[in-house]
């Protein structure tokens, strides 16, 4: 409440007013109710704001369970212990779900095993094969390797054993027939010889050389020179012969090497084959023992295993059956009971923004009831919220209202007649001061300079003093002073502003 500023005057004090100046007239002393008389006490201030009782902590139980609920155990008012059942979910079809679950596993496990047994065995094989060269693929390959190997030496080294006896000249049938070209190269000359010597002899017409001896002579020289034309085209012929051999030779080599590398390369492919095959087994055991793992669909079970768990809703917390929201056939869609500790109550009070920056966490307060008994009861503020009461679309007003603070109040003794929903009138003490003056805030006025006075009553009444005075705090109705003139006895009107009328 903004007080009145009252004038002093030039001074700026105003000192001795006479009470018939003050009252109506001399002689007139104040009422006893327009003073108070100044002692000692108890100074507090309080914020005062509405409530509402509420359980300390409720315990709301609900289930994530799409299920139907078969039966409902409780109903509100009905008091429950932590663990008691209190509803049931229709699980049929979980329970079936729980036996495809169960066949279908076992099905599983049967083929993988059948399936791991014949990909090992497989694997097994493929191993022993290559590590001990028993694979009939790679024993195949390389027969065909080793025979063609086999063929290229024997035709390599036919190759070179005839083509060395052509270099070295030791080829039986072209010595023979060199032979036979220089027999006859011989015999030419020989018969050359003799027909010279018979036709020198006939020169000098000796007797004894006749005709015929000298014919005889001649067709010897011709016979000759015809055997040996026939020995050279003999000799030739077996050259162009020998040389068509050593390319047949060298051609078959070839063809031998070529088969070689052919199967060599047949070895390899062979090789790599195998090799391929062997991972692909292994993969299967792999894939096998995979199909063989049943952890995952064993999870699965697990999970449905838990539904058959969580079905059967029990009480987390004992206390008070306060809301059930549920019936049998329904499914549970939120909260579908509260369970409420009666004996275990706060209020939650609406605090002004105004006065919530003055309350805090451990200021006592008095609670209440707004029923018409008007019981009270000790609390304790226990948390403050940190933002105003949200509005229905979950917004801070702004209306232009004074927004609201919640603010929680620990119940100290609740009895049997406070109840968890009851409305309530809280008084938060916020400040507390002893042994202090105080009066009315209507007792203190302030000058145009600032400074603070009440009026003192003095001799019974017949003369009113302007007394200075600090100004410490105010509850809103009383504000604490203190000062050279404050003292105990001291009698101060009520109403300065009235007063100075």
């Amino acid at each position: 409440m903004r007080k009145k500023n009252l004038k002093r005057g030039c001074a700026g004090v105003i000192t001795a007013l006479t009470t018939a100046c003050l009252f109506g007239g001399c002689g007139t002393a104040p009422a006893a109710e327009e003073t108070i008389v100044l002692e000692e006490k108890d100074f507090s201030k309080t914020v005062v704001a509405d409530g509402t009782v509420e359980c300390s902590d409720p315990e709301y139980v609900y289930s994530t369970l799409k299920l139907p609920v078969k039966e409902v155990f409780v109903e509100v008012g009905d008091t429950v212990k932590e663990g008691d059942v209190i509803c049931v979910l229709d699980t049929a079809t979980v329970e079936d779900e729980i036996e495809l679950k169960i066949a279908s596993m076992e099905l599983s496990e049967k083929n993988a095993a059948s399936s791991l047994t014949a990909a090992k065995h497989k694997y097994d094989t493929i191993s022993e094969g290559l590590e001990y060269g028993t694979d009939a693929t790679l024993v195949a390959a390389y027969t065909r390797l080793q025979n063609a190997a086999d063929a290229w030496v024997t035709t390599e080294k036919a190759y070179q054993d005839y083509k060395n006896s052509i270099d070295r000249g030791t080829d039986r049938e072209l010595l023979a027939a060199d032979q036979a070209v220089a027999t006859a190269a011989n015999a030419v000359q020989q018969a050359r010889s003799m027909q010279a010597e018979y036709d020198d002899h006939k020169d000098e017409e000796e007797e004894h050389i006749t005709d015929i001896m000298i014919e005889q002579a001649e067709d010897s020289v011709e016979s000759a020179c015809l055997a040996y034309q026939q020995a050279i085209e003999r000799r030739d012929n077996l050259i162009g012969l020998s040389d068509v051999t050593l390319s047949d030779y060298a051609r078959n080599s070839q063809v031998a090497q070529m088969e070689f590398l052919l199967a060599q390369n047949e070895m390899y492919a062979a090789m790599r084959a195998v090799e391929k095959e062997k991972q692909t087994s292994a993969d299967a055991v792999a894939q096998a023992r995979l199909a063989g793992d049943m952890s995952v669909k064993q999870l699965e079970l697990e999970q449905l295993q838990k539904k058959l768990d969580d079905s059967v809703i029990t009480a987390k917390a004992s206390g008070t059956i306060t809301v059930v929201n549920i019936n049998p056939g329904e499914q549970p869609d939120g909260i579908m009971f509260v369970i409420e500790d009666t004996s275990d109550l706060v209020v939650t009070a609406r605090v002004e923004e105004a006065d919530i920056n003055a309350v805090a966490i451990g200021q006592t307060a008095t609670v209440t009831l707004k029923s018409d008994d008007g019981r009270s009861y000790n609390a304790i503020v226990e948390d403050i919220a940190p933002s105003a009461i949200k509005n229905s679309s979950n917004k801070t007003d702004t209306s232009g209202e004074d927004a609201e603070y919640n603010v929680k109040l620990k119940l100290q003794s609740p009895d049997n007649m406070i109840k968890i929903g009851m409305n309530t009138d809280v008084e938060i003490t916020v400040l507390e001061r002893q042994a202090c003056f105080t009066v009315p805030d209507s007792a203190v006025y302030t000058d145009d300079d600032g400074e603070n006075y009440v009026y003192a009553v003095k001799d019974s009444g017949k003369t009113i003093d302007s007394l200075k005075v600090e100004k410490g705090e105010s509850s809103g109705r009383n504000t604490v002073i203190s000062g050279a003139g404050v003292a105990s006895g001291v009698v101060i009107l009520n109403d300065a502003e009235k007063a100075a009328k």
